[in-house]
């Protein structure tokens, strides 16, 4: 087999709040219209006829219809490019919610999403691959079909019962989604496509995974914390030696479970790097504690809640920073280094948190709509979004309502 006759599908996960990357950062990425970087990334794929499934969350997606309409129209006017996929709101750790935390996130994800693009397509992808058999069923419940598996990022004692081929995940109560796992190791043949700006580890890479159509997925907000990353991800495409393609809507029934001495549900991963030293655990005691009270939030209490259920709130206080060796795009032949510092998110989800309880407890605070900080201009933005796919509607009839 050769890269040429390869069939690839390139799904991109895009939080724009991940650790490393700042709210300032973020926002002048959104800056500018059509020379916004935002909008420079999405035009290579258009200019370049590169197929792509993004897996934008809603919050990503709010803060682009707020700050840089102009990349929501250029997604809708090339569906043969961009497929959009289902994401709940917020990048969350779902192994932490409850059933209720997890269907007003991913439905308040969804109807973002389908107030913004033309079509969504019914797959789910689960932030950092964290999925339970309960919100599998909840998926299933609500329209979803596909949902995805990454092997690498399970421990080795996993790996070996988990299906390389599509399968049929099973989950609670008799439901079930088509599961299609991902080529784990093609993550970081990309991030070596970035580092070095070219595809040369890419290209042997598609060879080696072994997988005549395989599947990769990555995060689209690397390129924006990448020295000239956008040049760096041109690179990467103009050199990749495959076809790109777009997902099918997959029929249930043309599917098998994963048979005998695989997991048949969605395996547990491991917590290790979001609580390492346990550092967050006061946090999350307080938010666990108010995610009791859902039921009792406006727009504006909403808001604030999926702000502070962000998987990368606990992330940036317990994962370290990321040290790299970057190849020179003027100067070839020469490296330099370069690191990812992981941002304030914790101090950010520490003051949304504040807010929350103050607002549940009818306090008034006029520091969301009177701060310039980044962090609140993103609060705000989201804010008129969940307002808008609200729509005069209380948070408890999003979550007794179909998600369908």
């Amino acid at each position: 087999m050769t890269t040429e006759n390869t069939i690839f599908t390139d799904v991109v996960n895009f939080n724009a709040d991940a650790s490393c990357l700042s709210a300032a950062a973020w926002l002048r990425a959104l800056e500018g219209g059509e020379s916004a970087p935002v909008f420079q990334w999405l035009g290579l794929f258009v200019q370049m006829k590169k197929k792509v499934v993004l897996g934008l969350t809603g919050a990503t997606a709010a803060d682009m219809a707020f700050f840089n309409p102009h990349s929501i129209r250029l997604i809708n006017d090339h569906p043969d490019i961009f497929q959009v996929i289902a994401r709940p709101f917020s990048h969350d750790a779902a192994l932490l919610r409850l059933p209720d935390g997890f269907r007003v996130n991913f439905r308040l994800g969804l109807l973002t999403l389908r107030r913004l693009f033309s079509c969504v397509q019914p797959f789910f992808l689960p932030p950092e691959f964290m999925l339970t058999v309960e919100q599998t069923r909840q998926l299933d419940d609500d329209g979803v079909v596909l949902t995805f598996l990454n092997p690498s990022r399970f421990r080795a004692s996993q790996r070996e019962f988990l299906p390389v081929r599509p399968y049929l995940l099973r989950g609670a109560l008799d439901s079930a989604l088509v599961c299609l796992p991902v080529a784990g190791e093609l993550t970081q043949a990309y991030l070596s496509g970035l580092d070095h700006g070219d595809a040369a580890a890419w290209n042997r890479a598609l060879v080696t995974c072994g997988l005549p159509a395989p599947v990769g997925w990555r995060d689209g907000e690397s390129v924006l914390l990448f020295p000239q990353g956008i040049e760096r991800e041109r690179r990467w495409l103009d050199g990749e030696l495959c076809e790109r393609t777009h997902l099918p809507v997959p029929n249930p029934a043309d599917f098998a479970p994963a048979g005998e001495g695989f997991h048949q549900t969605y395996p547990m991963h491991p917590f290790t790097a979001w609580m390492r030293e346990f550092r967050v655990m006061g946090y999350v005691h307080r938010l666990l504690r108010l995610e009791e009270r859902l039921r009792e939030l406006d727009a504006a209490g909403a808001t604030l809640w999926l702000q502070c259920i962000n998987s990368d709130v606990l992330s940036s206080v317990e994962k370290d920073t990321v040290y790299k060796r970057f190849a020179s795009l003027d100067r070839p032949g020469e490296f330099f280094d370069g690191q990812f510092l992981r941002t304030e998110r914790g101090f950010e989800g520490s003051e949304y948190l504040l807010l929350l309880e103050r607002h549940l407890n009818g306090d008034v605070c006029d520091y969301a709509q009177a701060s310039s900080a980044p962090h609140m201009l993103k609060l705000r933005a989201r804010r008129l979004m969940i307002e808008d796919v609200l729509a005069g509607h209380s948070l408890a009839s999003v979550i007794d309502g179909g998600g369908r």
